[in-house]
């Protein structure tokens, strides 16, 4: 069977939309810091650990500065 350049191209762009689509719906799910929700802390620490953070250190950020929750009541 014999492909030409642009069917390899298509299917190649094609295969890596569906590779995007499902990393993406995947990481919408993750609770980063475990604490049972999926707010905006767990979005800080999955930015911090793309830019190259450690979880560890992501967690540590974050939780020191935490904008998610109100520490007062």
């Amino acid at each position: 069977m014999k492909i030409t350049e642009s069917q390899l191209r298509h299917l190649i762009n094609e295969e890596i939309k569906l590779a995007m689509k499902n990393n993406l719906i995947q990481e919408k799910a993750k609770d980063q810091d475990d604490d049972g929700d999926n707010d905006f802390d767990d979005v800080r620490i999955a930015r911090y650990i793309k830019s190259g953070k450690s979880k560890e250190d992501a967690l540590k950020i974050v939780k020191k500065k935490s904008m998610g929750k109100n520490e007062s009541t």
